[in-house]
């Protein structure tokens, strides 16, 4: 059994993050679905404060069955199972507790993306889920198409991975029987230091890859977060997936210069897993 966490403010984004999980995990056999909202209730004094978080309390538990219904509804053809949690306290906090009362699969989480990419990394909850998580975290724009993945990019060098940190991975190319690109970056460091073998390389790709459909491509870039957005950019891509190791993808793309490119990606779901 897969269980699918998605935390939600309510926002149209998060909405949609909820409905492109539905897509992608929805026919798989006894997969359940947990739909948290995480609240925090202003200061008072102390009878209030009680009275307030009791408020906030039932106004959200209101908003969750609704927001159930609506998608028992849409999704009539599925028989979907969705449970409802509230949580006082920090998205983050509320996610470290269900995590240890539930075995979760993947959190699901959506973004506006506006600015694609960038405005997922910085400032905002979803990027704090991602530096914190241990959990594999998919990140949803609102403009990202609902539909089950067909074309994943595995962006990699392919140093230090091993089968347990892709084992989502494969869950989730299973489930939607896509193919994956496996992307490797060669910058100039490393071709002058003779450190990339092709053929090599290849090789490891098929070792990790070997059961599914998949297609190894080493291109060179010295900009090594640009140079994969470009990839996503010119070639249809359903989702991308990145290994986040303790050199942080995520900190080189929120410091890169690429800007105007990353809109583009607003319409690209981002698969992230944590190295283990």
């Amino acid at each position: 059994m897969k269980t699918v966490l998605f935390p939600t403010d309510f926002s149209n984004s998060s909405v949609q993050a909820i409905k492109y999980g539905m897509e992608l995990f929805g026919n798989i056999d006894e997969c359940k679905f947990i739909i948290a909202h995480a609240y925090e209730t202003p200061q008072a004094g102390a009878t209030m404060l009680i009275s307030i978080d009791k408020l906030f309390k039932d106004e959200v538990t209101n908003r969750l069955k609704k927001l159930r219904n609506d998608l028992y509804v849409e999704y009539s053809n599925v028989d979907l199972r969705i449970s409802l949690t509230t949580f006082k306290g920090t998205v983050t906090s509320m996610i470290r507790k269900i995590s240890k009362q539930e075995e979760i699969d993947f959190v699901v989480m959506g973004t506006k993306g506006s600015s694609g990419i960038r405005e997922v990394m910085i400032g905002s909850t979803t990027f704090d889920v991602i530096k914190t998580s241990k959990l594999p975290v998919i990140v949803v724009p609102d403009q990202a198409v609902l539909k089950s993945p067909k074309r994943v990019v595995f962006a990699s060098d392919l140093s230090e991975i091993n089968k347990k940190t892709l084992k989502p991975l494969y869950g989730l190319v299973e489930a939607s029987g896509a193919s994956i690109d496996v992307l490797n970056i060669v910058t100039e460091k490393a071709i002058v230091a003779e450190e990339v073998n092709s053929f090599q390389n290849d090789n490891i790709s098929s070792k990790f890859f070997g059961l599914y459909g998949h297609t190894y491509h080493q291109i060179n870039g010295e900009d090594v977060e640009k140079a994969i957005l470009d990839y996503v950019d010119q070639n249809e891509t359903d989702l991308l997936c990145v290994v986040n190791k303790k050199r942080n993808f995520f900190e080189g793309i929120m410091h890169s210069s690429v800007s105007k490119k990353l809109a583009f990606h607003s319409q690209t779901p981002l698969l992230i897993l944590k190295e283990n």
